[in-house]
């Protein structure tokens, strides 16, 4: 509710209480507009989680996501920032049920089918509406060898349409 110049203040009062308060040379900025913080001295789930989804570490992507990003924060008369966070809730939570198919189906290819299920549960409680995805993990565990799973996994999946969509 300030305008640029109280709001500028306030941002600088705020970012030399960080500096006295954190380690020396976590806070990173670049440039006189932008502050952020060194990933080499700050861990964030959110950037391992990426990391192994660039490199194509499934299980280890499904691993790192601990659920909604910024979980329980709202920030009241901030819209373009909620929208922000609702966006890349969204998109992480996406890329996390497309890492935990991709598990699942290499861990059927391996020949791990009640891991493969398991990974395949991961992926349907994140994204529960994707009948595509969940069409070609049936038919691949069916394939795989496991019709009694596949049709656990179809019913399962039945349950949740029905109750997500009435």
């Amino acid at each position: 509710d300030l305008d640029e110049e109280g709001g500028r203040h306030a941002l600088s009062q705020a970012l030399s209480f960080l500096r006295r308060h954190l380690p020396e040379g976590v806070l990173v900025t670049r440039g006189a507009e932008e502050v952020g913080v060194d990933p080499a001295r700050v861990r964030s789930d959110v950037h391992t989680f990426r990391r192994a989804l660039e490199a194509e570490e499934w299980g280890e992507a499904v691993a790192h996501y601990h659920g909604e990003l910024l979980d329980g924060l709202h920030v009241a008369g901030a819209a373009p920032f909620t929208d922000w966070v609702g966006r890349e809730r969204e998109r992480l939570r996406e890329a996390a049920a497309a890492a935990a198919w991709q598990d699942a189906h290499g861990l059927i290819a391996r020949g791990y089918l009640v891991e493969a299920e398991r990974a395949g549960q991961v992926a349907l409680r994140l994204v529960p509406t994707d009948e595509s995805a969940v069409r070609t993990f049936i038919e691949a565990l069916a394939a795989g060898g496991d019709r009694a799973a596949a049709l656990r996994f179809y019913s399962k999946f039945a349950e949740i349409l029905v109750q997500e969509l009435d």
